[in-house]
């Protein structure tokens, strides 16, 4: 993944919403933090939405690795910036907790 994205800034192809949503799967997905963040920097200078399939997979990586303040801060930003959040995030979301054993908090959630 790391040659592929910097085979396409030296290409000079710009990222999109939908490339950047499957970069953030994969490091989401390998727990590599650093990058998930420096992507989430990148879109937000571009002023690249992130997707709700984005959304629902970055709840549920960071709940898995227990990062409750990031659970909290994307899920601020679903509904301040009024993302449609679909039933993938919320299942991501209900997931994550339960996950966590976090069930009175699950239960909440609707």
């Amino acid at each position: 993944v790391d040659k592929l994205w910097t085979e396409m800034q030296v290409a000079g192809i710009q990222p999109n919403q939908r490339t950047c949503g499957a970069l953030l799967s994969v490091y989401a997905a390998s727990r590599q933090w650093d990058k998930v963040q420096c992507i989430r920097d990148m879109m937000n200078a571009a002023g690249i939405d992130l997707p709700p399939p984005a959304y629902a997979v970055l709840i549920l990586a960071y709940g898995k690795a227990n990062r409750w303040s990031t659970v909290a801060v994307l899920w601020d930003e679903i509904q301040l910036n009024g993302v449609d959040s679909d039933s993938a995030v919320w299942s991501a979301l209900v997931t994550a907790h339960v996950a966590a054993g976090n069930w009175n908090k699950a239960k909440q959630i609707g």
